[in-house]
């Protein structure tokens, strides 16, 4: 014999099982779950703009590092450039004879040199002698020397300078 409770249904629920849902919340539930999607997708997109606008503004300063690291390599290089220049002129003077004086040049690659060599003081160097006056008359004299190499990058000048005590003899005329 069947068992008729079995057979059955039960109130409101004419051939579904227990855990089905109702047509109302199968559209309720599709309604609310593209609802929260959208909202789950617009904020999504949120954080993509956001994070894109991050890493925008990153890559900015680090370009901007980049390009300002490149500008002072260029900077120190020509710097180093001007300062050998100026120690070249200055080794120049140990070939000639002191006397003052002032010379301009340029080096080229877009140096200018400009030497500066001025009389600082005069000491004589010995005693006056009767028997020999041209003697008495030497001195030592302490030149002022000074060079300025300059140049000029993207409308900025620059220049470096150099200064220097040399000594020199100098005859007093007669």
């Amino acid at each position: 014999m069947m068992n008729v409770a079995a057979i059955r249904p039960c109130e409101g629920h004419w051939g579904r099982a227990a855990g089905d849902a109702t047509a109302e919340s199968l559209i309720d539930d599709s309604a609310a779950g593209s609802a929260t999607r959208r909202g789950d997708a617009g904020f999504t997109l949120l954080e993509a703009l956001v994070a894109f606008v991050i890493a925008a503004l990153a890559l900015a300063v680090f370009y901007d590092g980049v390009v300002g690291g490149l500008r002072g390599t260029r900077r120190a290089d020509a710097t180093e450039t001007a300062l050998s220049l100026a120690r070249s002129h200055l080794a120049a003077l140990d070939a000639t004879v002191l006397a003052p004086r002032v010379t301009e040049g340029l080096d080229g690659s877009g140096f200018r040199w400009r030497l500066s060599i001025k009389p600082a003081g005069a000491v004589p160097l010995g005693l006056a002698n009767d028997a020999d006056p041209v003697a008495g008359s030497a001195q030592a004299v302490l030149y002022a020397v000074s060079v300025t190499v300059s140049w000029s990058t993207g409308g900025d000048s620059r220049s470096v300078r150099l200064d220097s005590a040399r000594v020199g003899a100098n005859r007093a005329s007669q």
